[in-house]
């Protein structure tokens, strides 16, 4: 991330609101693991550093993550069982939620958060060839399916997933 309150940066007015610049490149290396965009990285860590960043410089002003999801590439030959059991967003999840939990507990105010997204969508820039949805949605028929994500985080809002390292990272519990 660069500060571009206090340095030179070229800033799109569409995201220019925080005067922050999000890179996904350092040193010409990507961040961290990628996704099915080549601008969204899983850096987990990424997550309580940029929330202490904005805690510390902008006095603890209360902070909403109105989006933060994982992008899986799509194609038409893919099937709804190619989507619905990828591990990749919960691993994604997991590791965001686990550090935004920990810049919390060191302080942040932060007030909301928000999985983008619900369902899979038309990406604007993209149409739909990333899908970035808790439920798979079948295009033609506009079936919709549960993800493991879907499961996994209905879970993570029902109890302490966060708390404890599950002996699987992935580990589910049988729905009730």
């Amino acid at each position: 991330m660069k500060d571009c309150l206090y340095s030179p940066c070229e800033v799109d007015p569409t995201d220019g609101d925080a005067l922050a610049l999000g890179l996904g490149v350092r040193d010409g290396k990507p961040i961290g693991e990628p996704t099915g965009s080549s601008t969204v990285f899983i850096v987990p860590e990424g997550m309580e550093k940029v929330v202490m960043f904005y805690k510390e410089r902008y006095n603890n002003t209360p902070i909403y993550i109105a989006e933060n999801g994982y992008a899986q590439a799509s194609n038409s030959s893919m099937t709804t069982k190619d989507f619905t059991n990828g591990v990749g967003r919960v691993k994604y999840m997991r590791g965001h939620l686990t550090y935004l939990a920990s810049a919390i507990r060191k302080g942040a105010d932060v007030r909301g958060y928000f999985v983008w997204t619900l369902l899979d969508s038309f990406e604007w820039n993209l149409g739909f060839t990333q899908r970035y949805g808790l439920h798979h949605v079948d295009f033609k028929t506009l079936k919709r399916t549960p993800e493991l994500s879907a499961r996994w985080y209905r879970m993570f809002l029902k109890g302490p997933l966060l708390q404890e390292k599950p002996e699987n990272e992935l580990e589910l519990h049988h729905e009730e």
